[in-house]
């Protein structure tokens, strides 16, 4: 199987974007939040997980990532989340448990 990679996109996603919603108030850890999701759809997640571990967006909030950012994935397809599914990706990625809104706005 080739490694699913991902790019940080600054633009209006194209039409075809998958938009992740989100909201979850169990507080998932990383492998929690994985599961999930659907097996094929795991690939595509670590891979935003590790394109944001190494970008200057981790950590920060919804509010700043989602209104003008979208991935962009080498298997072709597009993926956002919404303000409340960044906030669930970033506390499942830091980990402190600390909930959805952290990262919200």
């Amino acid at each position: 199987m080739v490694e699913i990679t991902a790019r940080i996109i600054k633009d209006t996603p194209p039409d075809d974007c998958i938009v992740i919603m989100g909201g979850d108030p169990s507080n998932p850890t990383w492998d929690e939040y994985l599961s999930q999701f659907l097996e094929e759809w795991r690939p595509r997640i670590k891979a935003i997980r590790s394109c944001v571990e190494e970008s200057p967006f981790m950590g920060i909030t919804g509010g700043v990532f989602c209104n003008d950012h979208y991935f962009q994935l080498s298997d072709g397809s597009s993926i956002s989340f919404t303000w409340r599914a960044w906030g669930d990706l970033m506390q499942a990625i830091i980990g402190k448990r600390e909930g959805y809104m952290a990262y919200y706005m």
